[in-house]
């Protein structure tokens, strides 16, 4: 049978300290690859006018405006994720919206921009009527992160703020 002296036992452990007291500096100085242990980069919130302005991109983008569709990033709402074709979804949402932002409401770190149904002519409406729940589609865009996508309730213009 083997015998260890005390003085070996120390050795042993000091040795196997001064291992894992390495490597736990090698850790530390290896950045991670990990894209959860990454330091988070903090965006500059978005003031009204650059949530109006990326909500009236959304939707001219995916083509809910007179204008050709961006097919390269469309945003799918949750009813067109029904194995439909792509140009079957761009053709039911074309020239729906007015490509200008009607009116706007903030609530919890989101803009809620509305942009009216493209049937809507505000014209010849009075201040009364222009103040009723008209017919649209609300943007939601998140100030901290940017992302933009389309409500799926209808909208209740009626409590949002007119824009100019």
């Amino acid at each position: 049978m083997l015998r260890c002296t005390t003085n070996y036992k120390t050795l042993l452990v000091l040795l196997f300290g001064i291992g894992i007291l390495c490597a736990c500096k090698e850790a530390e100085a290896t950045p991670s690859s990990d894209p959860m242990n990454q330091p988070r980069i903090e965006r500059a919130k978005l003031t009204e006018k650059q949530a109006v302005e990326l909500a009236e991109q959304f939707v001219k983008d995916n083509g809910y405006t007179d204008s050709p569709a961006d097919k390269s990033n469309l945003s799918f709402e949750l009813m067109d994720q029904t194995g439909e074709d792509v140009s079957v979804i761009l053709e039911r949402r074309h020239n729906t919206l007015h490509s200008k932002a009607f009116c706007i409401s903030e609530d919890n770190g989101v803009w809620h921009i509305g942009f009216l149904a493209h049937s809507v002519d505000i014209s010849n409406m009075t201040a009364l009527e222009l103040n009723n729940d008209l017919s649209g589609r609300v943007v939601i865009v998140d100030r901290k992160s940017h992302k933009v996508r389309m409500a799926h309730k209808d909208p209740l213009f009626s409590m949002f703020r007119k824009l100019e």
